[in-house]
């Protein structure tokens, strides 16, 4: 129900294994950034390689919107495990604070009081004017 209510708001990506949902991503881009939403994966399925596909797909629709990077906000004191998943998808924990004004701005706005974030960035050159 909760995904529902959230379909004018997210946009989601499902994975499928054998018919049956594994795999669950919401998402949302705003100011060029990929906000990764909701990241859930069934039990008894390879983490990784679900998780990767997810991921994946998300990348490139930020692209095709232009975005010049993906955010994953970090819970407080995040374990070795959450962050060495997400290293393993080639994604960065970096400091709010450390990133690139327009980043910054947009993290700040979607979550206030986080402070670190994993980050990828999917655009090689960073936009500097409106587009």
């Amino acid at each position: 129900m909760d995904v529902a209510e959230r379909f004018g708001q997210v946009g989601f990506l499902l994975a499928e294994q054998r018919g049956k949902i594994v795999g669950l991503a919401g998402w949302r881009v705003e100011n060029l950034v990929v906000c990764l939403t909701d990241f859930l994966i069934a039990p008894g399925v390879d983490r990784v390689s679900t998780g990767r596909a997810l991921v994946t797909a998300m990348e490139k629709e930020g692209q095709l919107l232009q975005a010049e990077a993906t955010f994953l906000f970090l819970p407080a004191n995040p374990s070795r495990e959450l962050i060495a998943y997400w290293e393993q998808l080639a994604y960065t924990r970096k400091a709010i604070s450390d990133l690139p004004k327009a980043w910054r701005e947009t993290a700040q706005e979607w979550n206030p009081k986080a402070t670190e974030a994993m980050i990828k960035q999917i655009r090689e050159e960073l936009v500097r004017k409106p587009m």
